[in-house]
This record gives C-alpha cells, sequence and structure tokens, in this order.
C-alpha cells in the first residue's frame, strides 16, 4: 500500500484528450488508455508533483462533501492504480523545511 506521504506525478509522456466530458489519459505507446470520471480527472488533475496523497484527498473531500478518510483512501488507492499502470510516479515526500536549515 502506498504511503499517504508519498507524492503522485503525472508522467510527462502521458497524454490526456477530452471526448465529451470524460477525460482519457493514456501512455505514449498507447498501451494503458483509462477513462476518468469527474472524481477520476479531478484527483488526477491534482497530482501534480507537489501535493501529497493527504493533501489531494483533502481536496476531493471539500469538492465532493465527504469524509477526509475516505477521500484520502480513494486517492491512496487511485494513485496506485495509476503507478501500476506507468500513468503517474509515486515521490517522496520532501521533508519540511525547519527554521534551523533556512
Amino acid at each position: 500500500m502506498t504511503d499517504i506521504a508519498r507524492v503522485p506525478k503525472r508522467k510527462w509522456s502521458v497524454r490526456m484528450r477530452n471526448f465529451r466530458g470524460p477525460l482519457v489519459v493514456f501512455t505514449a505507446d498507447e498501451t494503458t488508455r483509462l477513462e476518468l470520471n469527474d472524481v477520476g480527472r479531478f484527483m488526477f488533475r491534482a497530482m501534480d508533483g507537489v501535493r501529497t496523497v493527504v493533501q489531494i484527498g483533502e481536496l476531493v473531500a471539500q469538492e465532493y462533501d465527504i469524509p477526509p478518510e475516505e477521500a484520502i483512501a480513494d486517492v491512496q488507492e487511485f494513485a496506485e492504480e495509476l503507478a501500476e499502470a506507468n500513468i503517474v510516479d509515486l515521490l517522496p515526500a520532501d521533508p519540511p523545511v525547519t527554521a534551523a536549515q533556512s
């Protein structure tokens, strides 16, 4: 299971297309093609390589008025599926900068 402190980042080679509503994402060689619903599109677009799974989950919870724990679990599962499909990388979160480091 993916650490919720991980940072999902879309791979640069992934392509996106909107086809009359749903967002379709696919690998450059088109071996993997996924059609995303509204929630999937929201989560995927938030996977910018900066936000952690927890932060994306909190955004989803706010946007769709669901409990944060449920949203975080959904984002965690979705990020794992996308990583297995070679659509995103799951990066370690940068350690926070403390006053002593700056």
